[in-house]
């Protein structure tokens, strides 16, 4: 079993939050994770990135090679079309279809999305990236229980009230990406 996953969005949007959900699950179930760092202007808005690499088998480079993406995960639509040269005919493509416009020349929203159908991208309406997370969990060879898990022990000092709805989240997005 070996997964490569591209997580990707802008600055703020949680991405790096997103990868060390999916690293610490896998960790949780014993396999072996990679993680390249993650790229990008966080705190400028800018395009944000990171490789994971999950497997059941030692794994000795962070970095996918190009055409060689099982999964690319999305905040952010027009983002995706950073990375289709990682893209192969079986990649699943998850998208939060909600555009953060951040440049004056941001293309019609239309068009990117028909662009994305394309690629035919799963497309989830106000994800954020828990709701991502749960979606790109259906790709991946893990029980809801572990990250339900790595979930409370992210979120469980933040009181109660956030765990569950954490929970919930992932949850919804999980359902979403089931239906698929």
């Amino acid at each position: 079993m070996k997964y490569n996953i591209i997580l990707c969005g802008v600055g703020g949007q949680g991405i790096l939050l997103l990868s060390s959900l999916l690293s610490s699950a896998a960790k949780e179930k014993g396999l072996y994770v990679k993680q390249s760092e993650v790229h990008g202007m966080a705190q400028r808005g800018g395009a944000v990135s990171a490789q994971l690499r999950i497997s059941d088998s030692e794994i000795h480079s962070p970095l996918i090679p190009k055409g060689e993406a099982d999964l690319l995960v999305s905040m952010e639509p027009l983002e995706v079309f950073r990375y289709v040269e990682y893209l192969n005919d079986k990649t699943v493509v998850l998208v939060n279809e909600e555009p953060f416009v951040n440049i004056s020349n941001y293309p019609d929203i239309e068009t990117v999305y028909k662009d994305l159908d394309t690629l035919k991208a799963i497309r989830l309406s106000n994800a954020d990236n828990i709701m991502l997370a749960g979606a790109a969990s259906c790709f991946i060879d893990i029980e809801e229980e572990v990250y339900e898990k790595v979930l409370t022990d992210f979120f469980k000092k933040k009181g109660q009230e956030i765990l569950e709805k954490r929970i919930a989240d992932f949850k919804s997005g999980r359902s979403k990406g089931e239906r698929k």
